[in-house]
């Protein structure tokens, strides 16, 4: 294997949890803007290959929900909301959809949040007091 490849595949599975979706939100809109960008510049196989990259974004946080909370069932029902205008647009990209402005800030602002959740997890962490002797004992 590629170092480089084991490098970025050991970072995603020790990354914490809201560090990834805090990324995945922010990865989200870049590419939402330059599936528009690409639109406007008549560049539609670009502009549809960023759109795909967005579904599949949000197809992987809707299988990532746990959806006997509530919280992750309304949570789905936003990525459906925007899943549903991306797959419009993929087959109009020369057509930037209303909910454009929508979408972009829906993905600023999760990200932005899940930011904040990794900022006050790292706070709280500073604050806890771990008791040397609760550790186990190597027997």
């Amino acid at each position: 294997m590629n170092p480089h490849d084991a490098y970025r595949r050991s970072s995603v599975y020790t990354t914490p949890l809201h560090v990834l979706l805090s990324q995945l939100h922010r990865q989200a809109g870049v590419f939402t803007r330059q599936a528009a960008e690409f639109a406007a510049n008549g560049d539609t196989i670009n502009a549809r290959k960023h759109i795909q990259y967005t579904e599949d974004i949000i197809a992987f946080l809707r299988s990532s929900l746990d959806m006997s909370l509530e919280v992750s069932q309304k949570t789905d029902a936003t990525y459906s909301y925007y899943y549903n205008i991306l797959v419009q647009w993929f087959l109009d990209p020369s057509v930037v959809p209303d909910e454009y402005s929508a979408m972009l800030e829906f993905w600023d602002s999760w990200a932005t949040t899940w930011a904040q959740a990794s900022s006050a997890a790292s706070n709280e962490r500073a604050y806890i007091k771990i008791p040397h002797d609760s550790s186990p004992s190597p027997d």
